[in-house]
Order: structure tokens, then C-alpha cells, then sequence
């Protein structure tokens, strides 16, 4: 018998006692048995782990893209929800501010702004025949962007946050630090009076504080932009508002019944 031969013998009589010992172990007694598989399951279990591991990883990596996705569907309506409410607030179909006994909002349509004083006031369709009283706060989108200053019959006038002799006491929300924002006349606003070791992160928002009867306390604002250059004793920051001062066709009065206390 040649070489050849020989060694195919080998192997198939390897593979015979092996199948002989298996099949004796799996009848003659439980203890072999378990032995036998065991070994089998470790040998097994090395080319396994990693295409185990693989398909562990591969069913995490699909939860996670399936969770991403619904989250982004998610946000998607959210965004699309509030921009129709905010598009109704600026409609006048929605209030902007919880009515209590005595209080309502009317929504106003913008009939006059000056290009001299473009920057400091409009003129308003409601007076004081529809319950507007000077005082009374004005907004767009939710958010604050004057106050009525002279009120006529059936017009009134709203002095805006850009006009420099508008001064509103506003409360940073995350801090709760207290200061006023004024205009310059030029489109730009800014918030002044905070001390000069206080400081502000971009981004932070403002809203009005508890100063005034006709003027409720936490009326959003807008959110601040950049600091600027402090005097020693104070720093300023420049203010982003949060309705478009560029773009006021309609705003919404918020007027109450009750006499403002001096």
C-alpha cells in the first residue's frame, strides 16, 4: 500500500473512532455525554463569537436608526405644528397670553408707519372704542414688541422696543438677573444695567418683569446676542427679539379692565 493510501486510512479511521467514542459516550452515560458536547460547544463557540457579536451589533445599529428615525418624524410635526400656531397667533386666531377675568387680547392691524419714525412707532387700528389703554403691551408671534403710548377712538399708537425713549424692565430667565431694554433708533436693541461682573451666554432669553399692572411679568422678549464694551460699572449686551420688527403687519393688545396703580 503506497504512502498515500496509508495516510487516507489514518484519517478515515481517526474519523470512525471518533464517531465510535460519540456514539458510545452519548449511550453509555450521561456524564460522558455532557462532556462531549461541552467540548464540542467550546470548539464551535470560537468561530461563532464574532459573527454573533456581529449580528448583536448589526440588530442595535437598526433599533437605533429606526429610533432616530420616529424621533425625527417627530420633530418634524412639532416644527410644523408650531409654526402653524405661531401663524395664527399672528392671525389673530389663537390669545397670546391666558385671558383672566377682565383681561383680553385683540389683534390689531398696523395702518401707518412713518419712515422718519420708522424705527420708533406705527399706528394701529384699535382705540380706546375696542378697550385699548395706553399702556397696554403689544406683540407679534408671542412675542413683546412695544407699547401703546397715545390711543385715539378708534386708532392707537405702539411705541416699539427699537425707540430709544422706550424703557422695558425685562428678567433673564436662566439667571434671574434684572435689567431694561431700549432701542437706539436704528433697528438695534440692547439691554443695559446689569453689573459689570455679571455675565451672559448667547442665547439666554428675556421676558418682562413684575413691574406694572398693564404690563404682565413674563412676556417673552427675545434672547440675547453679543455683550459690548461695559463702562466700568455697567455691561451692556446687545439684544435678538424675537418678532420681526422688519416684517409688523398685525399685533396683538393685551388690555385689561383694572386702573394701573401709580
Amino acid at each position: 500500500m503506497t504512502d498515500k493510501g496509508l495516510r487516507g486510512f489514518r484519517v478515515q479511521g481517526i474519523i470512525a473512532v471518533t464517531v465510535a467514542l460519540f456514539l458510545m459516550g452519548a449511550t453509555a452515560g450521561t456524564p460522558f455525554k455532557v462532556a462531549v458536547e461541552g467540548a464540542v460547544a467550546a470548539v464551535l463557540d470560537v468561530p461563532e463569537r464574532p459573527a454573533r457579536l456581529l449580528l448583536d451589533g448589526l440588530l442595535a445599529s437598526r433599533g437605533w436608526v429606526r429610533e432616530r428615525a420616529a424621533l425625527l418624524d417627530q420633530m418634524e410635526t412639532l416644527r410644523a405644528e408650531n409654526l402653524v400656531l405661531r401663524r395664527r397667533i399672528e392671525e389673530g386666531l389663537l390669545p397670546v397670553l391666558p385671558a383672566k377675568e377682565g383681561e383680553k387680547t385683540l389683534t390689531a392691524r398696523v395702518l401707518l408707519r412713518s419712515p422718519r419714525a420708522w424705527w420708533r412707532e406705527v399706528r394701529i387700528d384699535k382705540g380706546s372704542r375696542d378697550g385699548v389703554r395706553p399702556g397696554d403691551p403689544a406683540m407679534s408671534g408671542g412675542f413683546l414688541v412695544g407699547r401703546v403710548t397715545h390711543v385715539e377712538g378708534t386708532f392707537s399708537t405702539v411705541e416699539l422696543l427699537s425707540s430709544s425713549g422706550l424703557l422695558v424692565p425685562v428678567v433673564v430667565d436662566q439667571t434671574r438677573d434684572l435689567g431694561v431694554v431700549t432701542g437706539d433708533e436704528e433697528g438695534q436693541v440692547h439691554l443695559l444695567y446689569l453689573p459689570v461682573e455679571r455675565t451672559l451666554e448667547a442665547g439666554m432669553s428675556l421676558s418682562t418683569a413684575l413691574v406694572s399692572e398693564r404690563l404682565p411679568p413674563g412676556i417673552p422678549v427675545g434672547y440675547v446676542a453679543s455683550e459690548e464694551p461695559d463702562d466700568g460699572s455697567f455691561r451692556p449686551y446687545r439684544i435678538r427679539l424675537g418678532a420681526d420688527l422688519t416684517r409688523l403687519y398685525r399685533v396683538q393688545i393685551w388690555t385689561s379692565d383694572e386702573e394701573e396703580t401709580p
